[in-house]
């Protein structure tokens, strides 16, 4: 009598190749992900430093107007300025001869803070003497 003997090594080695094909699609799939937060990461780091960069743009404009004007400001409240497509805002307080600017640069969502502190002298205010120049936290 003979008999009929399934050969099992076939399906072994089927279910390994599903089960290997399986974890390597999960690999990938989480490998891509990682890479998009990355890139994320990379984007809004890039913003923010571009937020920075208009912040410094607009202190040093800020600077230069209050040098040729000691008055420049005061009394205003949010100066814009337009550096490209980009925006900052200006205020300036003043207490006699001292002077706290602080200025928010905007890269399209992302914002940056500066404060700077500035005492004038001279005899007509040109002397610019910089107390402290700070980012700070939005």
């Amino acid at each position: 009598m003979k008999r009929n003997i399934y050969n099992q090594d076939g399906l072994a080695a089927l279910m390994v190749v599903i089960i290997v094909s399986a974890a390597t699609l999960i690999m990938a799939y989480n490998t891509s992900l990682l890479g998009l937060g990355e890139s994320e990461m990379g984007f809004a780091s890039q913003k923010g430093g571009e937020a920075l960069a208009v912040a410094e743009a607009c202190s040093e404009e800020v600077l230069r107007r209050i040098k040729i004007d000691s008055e420049y400001g005061v009394g205003v409240s949010n100066i814009e300025l337009l550096i490209g497509e980009n925006s900052c805002i200006i205020n300036i307080n003043k207490n006699t001869n001292n002077r706290t600017i602080a200025i928010l640069g905007t890269a399209g969502k992302f914002k940056q803070k500066i404060e700077i502190g500035i005492t004038l002298s001279g005899p007509a205010n040109e002397k610019i003497t910089l107390n402290y120049w700070q980012e700070k936290n939005n």
